[in-house]
């Protein structure tokens, strides 16, 4: 799915003329979604490659950094970028000026804002290649700062363990990180030869629910997503036993409980050092979960249909709490407006509802109240 995300950039005001802009950096959360194409708009800049401004940085790296060159002297505010993004919206993390006397200005990412925009305070930054990050330094933050330590409370070690499932997940199948985590192995060959026949198949479900809300989402051609499916079933869970092995007897208080607090906000965890958020939702495709497993049951010979049963389970219950987090403040959400940056808080005390209704059906009910303007 293709989304367009208005970026404003905080205006660069040098105190000195030769300390007027001379390039700016725009490094994007690295597990958000990539970048495919982007619109010129007017203004004293033009769009470059980080290794014709920055030919001594590593090649191959910073694959999440888009390079504006400016105009000799460009001083005023930059009107806002409108760029085309796939798998998910750009989140802005950081935006670095480099001036003409070499030194920088750098606005970033903070607990309270998550994403940087043109109202951004800019601050005197480090040396440009210190301020910049890429999937493996996200990937390496990330994994560190998830390591139990000594004296952590038994709530802390549990959130823990549940934001580990998610960060796994994550660098396992997301397309911006895959590469990075399981670079040289045969998994990564099979996972992009199934990933997107899996998304195709999810997209025309959501498409089909948001159609016709009163129908039941379409049964997948088994001779098109057969394949897909059952590989990527089987692939999730293995991940869904390893990190919790309470499934193995039947038991889903955990997968339960990791995936109520998980929509709800609750397992969102601060990077101080890249100024990210990081294992929480990032789009509306928190309910392809559902989604997927709901379609597992239409498929034949999925392997470990009891843990997809039990897992199925919390992932559609837990859909309306994460409507109710991460609705965006528009009249009639799209499934394109909700982002991790529209997190409004956490519900307290919250359980994953109760219904005697079937589970098809509370996935259609989910599916209307979160998305009435469609996609």
């Amino acid at each position: 799915m293709q989304i367009q995300t208005q970026i404003g950039l905080p205006p660069a005001k040098p105190a000195e003329p030769n300390r007027a802009p001379r390039a700016a950096y725009l490094v994007f959360h690295p597990s958000r979604s990539s970048l495919s194409s982007l619109q010129k708009q007017e203004g004293p800049y033009r769009f470059t490659s980080l290794r014709e401004l920055k030919p001594d940085l590593p090649e191959g790296r910073y694959s999440n950094v888009l390079a504006l060159a400016f105009d000799k002297g460009a001083t005023e505010s930059f009107a806002p970028l409108h760029v085309t993004s796939h798998n998910g919206p750009l989140q802005l993390g950081k935006v670095v000026y480099e001036l003409e006397d070499g030194s920088t200005l750098v606005a970033a990412g903070s607990e309270a804002t998550p994403c940087v925009d043109a109202q951004a305070t800019l601050t005197r930054g480090r040396p440009l290649a210190e301020e910049l990050y890429d999937f493996e330094d996200y990937l390496s933050v990330v994994d560190e700062a998830l390591k139990p330590s000594a004296g952590d409370p038994e709530a802390e070690l549990e959130k823990k363990r549940y934001q580990r499932f998610f960060f796994d997940l994550d660098r396992s199948t997301e397309p911006t990180l895959r590469g990075t985590h399981l670079a040289g192995e045969n998994t990564l060959r099979t996972i992009e030869q199934h990933y997107p026949w899996v998304m195709t198949g999810l997209q025309a479900r959501m498409e089909a629910r948001l159609a016709s809300p009163k129908t039941p989402a379409p049964v997948l051609e088994e001779e098109l997503f057969g394949v897909a499916f059952r590989w990527m079933a089987e692939f999730l869970s293995a991940l869904l036993h390893e990190h919790f092995p309470s499934l193995t007897r039947g038991d889903p208080a955990d997968v339960d409980r990791a995936f109520l607090m998980f929509a709800n906000g609750e397992l969102r965890r601060f990077l101080p050092t890249l100024g990210l958020w990081t294992t929480q939702p990032s789009s509306g495709s928190y309910f392809y979960f559902g989604e997927f497993g709901l379609s597992l049951e239409g498929l034949d010979r999925v392997t470990d249909r009891e843990t997809w049963s039990l897992a199925t389970n919390a992932m559609v219950r837990s859909q309306d709490l994460f409507r109710s987090a991460y609705q965006p403040s528009t009249a009639s959400p799209r499934f394109s407006d909700y982002t991790a940056a529209s997190f409004r808080g956490s519900a307290a005390k919250a359980r994953l509802p109760g219904s005697a209704l079937p589970l098809e059906q509370i996935a259609a009910e989910n599916v209307a109240r979160a998305f009435p303007g469609g996609l």
